[in-house]
């Protein structure tokens, strides 16, 4: 199993089996758990849906029956709300773009752009 470091890494440090005829739902759900305790939830979920792609192929390729992975949920991402700026802090970085020059002139418009769009 070469495909996601992080997996691999994770079942060799545990003494679990690297032949991916071997790997079980269980080996599986102790590794998204342990994704999960390190790192933030979207990338558990990254970590997920990429090894869930590889044993989907090593099913369509015969080269497993079943994947340890089939009925197995992905780690849900919680929404995280988007700090918006104040109207006096969009004003603040207006002001520190003031002038005349081209820089000046292009960071502004950046500015605006960006403010106007919501990006």
């Amino acid at each position: 199993l070469r495909r996601d470091r992080a997996v691999a890494d994770f079942l060799w440090a545990s003494n679990m089996p690297l032949d991916v005829a071997r790997i079980t739902r269980a080996h599986i759900e102790e590794f998204v758990a342990d994704q999960l305790e390190r790192w933030a939830p979207s990338t558990a979920s990254i970590r997920y849906r990429s090894i869930h792609s590889f044993f989907v192929y090593l099913e369509d390729e015969g080269e497993i029956e079943i994947s340890p992975m089939r009925k197995l949920r992905a780690p849900k991402v919680p929404e995280r709300a988007v700090p918006v700026l104040s109207r006096g802090d969009l004003k603040t970085l207006i002001k520190a773009c003031s002038g005349t020059d081209f820089e000046a002139r292009r960071n502004t418009a950046v500015l605006r752009l960006f403010i106007d769009t919501g990006a």
